[in-house]
């Protein structure tokens, strides 16, 4: 009777250690995953939500995430659309400890130019931000590797084509001759559409 009872015992410590062993290897499972999520993936996972946003230069906004690339987010403030890089983002509110992965190749290779390409190859007029406030504000005409150009001028009014009509693109620009800025994309925390 006795040993039946010291063989439960041992019975009953070893399914205890079994059972913190497993929650302990869980545990350090999670904790490895969690070390190992990016950012831009937290962000995915984020997609559709409404989330508190600080920029570099302490510019705040109630962004509305629309889509995330490797190195940047589009989404929607206050009705305009805005295109933020990731290295701009001093702060995101709000986001759960889950992450969504890009699940296309091609698309985790896509930086920031790409969606820069297609705003040039539209024909938009954009509103440039940096830390310290607006760094320019016109028609995006070129993307570099490493930086836009920006025909500064009035908008385009609405119907002359210049938005991706059947004109080319910047054909509608109602100033032309204006002056280029070209700005470092090291320096832009944000585009936001006019």
């Amino acid at each position: 009777m006795r040993w039946e009872s010291l063989f439960a015992d041992l019975e009953a410590q070893w399914a205890a250690r079994e059972s913190e062993d497993l929650d302990q290897q869980i545990a350090e499972a999670l904790e490895l995953e969690r070390s190992r999520m990016l950012m831009a993936d937290r962000l995915r996972a984020a997609v559709g939500g409404d989330h508190p946003v600080r920029l570099r230069g302490g510019l705040g906004l109630q962004l509305r995430i629309s889509e995330v690339g490797a190195d940047w987010l589009w989404g929607h403030v206050a009705g305009q659309a805005v295109l933020v890089p990731l290295q701009a983002l001093e702060s995101v509110g709000g986001l759960a400890l889950r992450a969504a992965a890009e699940p296309s190749r091609t698309r985790q290779r896509l930086g920031i130019t790409a969606p820069l390409r297609a705003l040039a190859r539209d024909g938009q007029h954009v509103v440039v931000h940096g830390a310290q406030g607006p760094l320019g504000e016109g028609l995006l005409t070129h993307v570099g590797r490493d930086h836009i150009d920006v025909r500064t001028g009035s908008p385009p009014e609405a119907g002359d084509g210049a938005s991706g009509g059947e004109q080319a693109p910047g054909s509608g620009d109602r100033n032309p001759g204006a002056p280029t800025l070209t700005i470092p994309l090291n320096a832009v925390v944000m585009l936001r559409s006019r």
